[in-house]
């Protein structure tokens, strides 16, 4: 029974530290990366297969004025047209592949999603071993030891 719970703390260690890094990787590529503001063009339907949501098309200007687009992560059902020409978004783009390496920052970006999974997995594992160790924890203050005769 103890190969398991140590099993189960390696697990939830190696997922925070894979997420830390996966953040401090991600740093390092947005320093890399060169800064554009995006603006919604259009919303097409969305590329997988039985959905019926509209993703919207982003147009952004690289530093050499090429206008490059990509699609978004972020579907909708029922897109709002008005947001054609209004909505923006911060991205980076690598100067030397705009067509495809497009990042966002932020938690829910590019930047804080391993680190957010790595959270996630840690508490998960965390929880088989855990629960067990406070289970017999408790029990050895609420059970009284019987006295030797």
């Amino acid at each position: 029974m103890k190969v398991y719970y140590f099993l189960f703390i390696v697990f939830s260690i190696v997922s925070l530290v894979f997420g830390v890094l996966n953040f401090f990787h991600e740093k390092t590529i947005f320093a890399t990366y060169e800064p554009a503001t995006a603006t919604v063009t259009d919303w097409i339907p969305d590329p997988n297969y039985g959905t019926a949501d509209y993703c919207p098309v982003y147009e952004f200007t690289t530093k050499e004025g090429q206008t490059r687009s990509y699609t978004g992560e972020i579907c909708e059902t029922k897109p709002d047209p008005k947001t054609i020409g209004h909505q923006q978004e911060q991205i980076y783009y690598d100067p030397a592949n705009p067509y495809t390496s497009v990042e966002t920052r932020g938690w829910f970006g590019s930047e804080g999603s391993g680190l957010i999974f790595g959270f996630i997995g840690f508490v998960f594992f965390s929880l088989f071993w855990m629960i067990p160790l406070f289970f017999s924890f408790f029990r050895r203050l609420l059970i009284p030891r019987k006295a030797n005769s």
